[in-house]
């Protein structure tokens, strides 16, 4: 049987990556949450436009087209 040695990070070195992580996890979660929200506005902004409650304005030059 061969034994092989593996590398381990001293436990400062441990802290300082777990550090890292958790500012990127928290990082990832806001923006996750800023994209439901973007995403939610998006259903409620096309509903608006779908329905006719929201009139869409189409420039003079462009409706001749």
């Amino acid at each position: 049987m061969c034994k092989i040695q593996i590398p381990v990070p001293s436990r400062g070195e441990q802290e300082g990556i777990l550090r890292i992580l958790r500012i990127h996890d928290v990082r990832i979660q806001t923006e996750q949450r800023y994209l439901k929200k973007l995403k939610l506005q998006k259903n409620g902004l096309m509903h608006d436009l779908l329905t006719g409650k929201v009139r869409v304005r189409v420039p003079e030059e462009q409706a001749r087209c």
